[in-house]
């Protein structure tokens, strides 16, 4: 499978992606919050809950987890779907965005 991801937007306490998945694209959120999915109501726009695809959110504890679950998330997304990535901390955080951005992209991010 073959990913491509593009910042569009820095949040608080995270960042906005698109993700392009071979021919779509998905949008994700990658941010700290607690692992409430009651918490998503206040980092994903109204739009997107109005929009044609699905939500999809992820509990990611630990940077060491941030792999799997970011492919488990890609493997089970649809065109146009969002993904939340909720992360325990700023390192978990960091390691999200490095599965999407790489080591490049993430230094960007960070300065």
């Amino acid at each position: 499978m073959t990913t491509r991801s593009q910042l569009i937007e820095i949040v608080e306490n995270g960042a906005v992606l698109d993700i392009n998945i071979e021919e779509h694209t998905v949008r994700a959120y990658v941010v700290i919050s607690a692992p409430d999915v009651d918490a998503v109501a206040d980092i994903v726009p109204e739009e997107r809950f109005e929009h044609a695809g699905d939500i999809h959110v992820m509990a990611v504890a630990h940077p060491d987890d941030a792999a799997a679950i970011v492919g488990d998330a890609l493997f089970n997304v649809s065109p146009d779907d969002t993904v939340v990535f909720l992360c325990h901390d700023a390192g978990t955080k960091d390691a999200v965005l490095h599965e999407f951005l790489g080591a490049d992209g993430l230094k960007k991010l960070l300065n």
